[in-house]
């Protein structure tokens, strides 16, 4: 997510209707899901399930994920923390109060039990000061910080994540407009590339073979790099088409699930990729409108993904303060994909 200080950009065209639900909630074949599985709190409108509401308190949250034994945590940039969220709406801290700053971004490393976050220092954390932004690796179960990669001086805000299949880490800086790479083993962050004019990098995804990477740039779409060699193109789309104000991403076969936040309230689409990630060859709209509210970002799981539907967004104003101690409630949703796959 970028701050808001200019007007949203968007040139979207007429897409396919929104898919249907499915009756799995998690999990799939090559996906051990969640020990303690998660259930649905309600279904509205038809083809999204809100799995979980906030406490209606200021929170901002960004992202979500699942910890070591299936259960939701959510990322607050107001509240500075990483957080459990139940059906029931109960929030409670995974990472200890004055570990983080804001956090912004996060992605399970189930594989090798780790939790990867963004934290930064921003006027919407509540933190004296501003300025300064890091990786940081968390203990999947316990929340415990076992490293942080930081970019100190002012100016970077880390902020979406993708993992590689080594276990390299992607991150991009929306304020600083680079993108870089953690590499397995590696001690510091490694800068791969420069987003292109009107930077402000967002949403990542890796191609299974970690050779191509594609990212969103808010102002000018999607881009296309090569990760051993830095080489970067935009995505083509198809002719008449224009894609801009996409913030999260995520993988799903040969397509990218992406949210689009660039007018409001927001909306879900699919897109197809060729096989060398070149360009986008359809573009299918999967869920449009409220009760989405600013969303911002998710992940894939088997046949779901699951996704920050309201983040609160539109309840701060420019200098980091809520429009009341008294939010409507910040919401984790749900959107079956199996109907829309090829």
């Amino acid at each position: 997510m970028m701050f808001r200080s200019w007007a949203s950009v968007v040139a979207l065209v007429p897409m396919l209707a929104a898919c249907g639900a499915a009756e799995r909630l998690l999990g799939g074949p090559d996906d051990p899901g969640p020990s303690d599985p998660i259930q649905v709190v309600e279904t509205t409108p038809e083809g999204l399930t809100i799995l979980a509401r906030s406490p209606e308190q200021p929170l901002l949250l960004e992202s979500v994920a699942l910890d070591d034994r299936g259960r939701l945590l959510v990322s607050s940039i107001h509240q500075a923390g990483v957080f459990r969220l139940t059906m029931e709406g109960a929030l409670t801290r995974f990472t200890r109060e004055g570990e983080t700053q804001g956090v912004f971004g996060m992605v399970a490393d189930r594989t090798r039990g780790h939790l990867w976050i963004t934290s930064a220092n921003t006027l919407y954390d509540q933190i004296e000061g501003e300025g300064g932004s890091a990786l940081m690796k968390l203990d999947l179960g316990s929340g415990e910080v076992l490293a942080a990669y930081a970019l100190p001086e002012s100016g970077h805000q880390l902020s979406d994540l993708a993992l590689g299949p080594d276990g390299a880490v992607f991150v991009s800086d929306s304020t600083g407009g680079g993108i870089y790479m953690l590499s397995p083993g590696s001690g510091r962050l490694e800068h791969l590339v420069d987003a292109p004019e009107r930077a402000s990098p967002q949403g990542l995804v890796v191609s299974e073979d970690g050779r191509w990477l594609i990212f969103s740039n808010y102002g000018t779409g999607l881009h296309r790099v090569v990760v051993s060699t830095g080489s970067m193109q935009t995505v083509r789309l198809p002719e008449g088409r224009a894609l801009r104000g996409l913030d999260g991403l995520a993988l799903d076969g040969n397509r990218i699930i992406a949210i689009h936040n660039g007018a409001p309230p927001g909306r879900v689409i699919a897109l197809t990729l060729s096989p060398d990630w070149t360009e986008v060859r359809d573009l299918e709209l999967l869920f449009d409108g409220a009760p989405l509210s600013e969303p911002t970002t998710g992940f894939v799981s088997g046949d779901s993904f699951v996704f920050i539907a309201r983040s609160q967004w539109s309840d701060f104003g420019q200098d980091g303060a809520p429009s009341s101690t008294a939010l409507a409630p910040a919401t984790v949703g749900r959107i079956s994909l199996a109907e829309s796959r090829p």
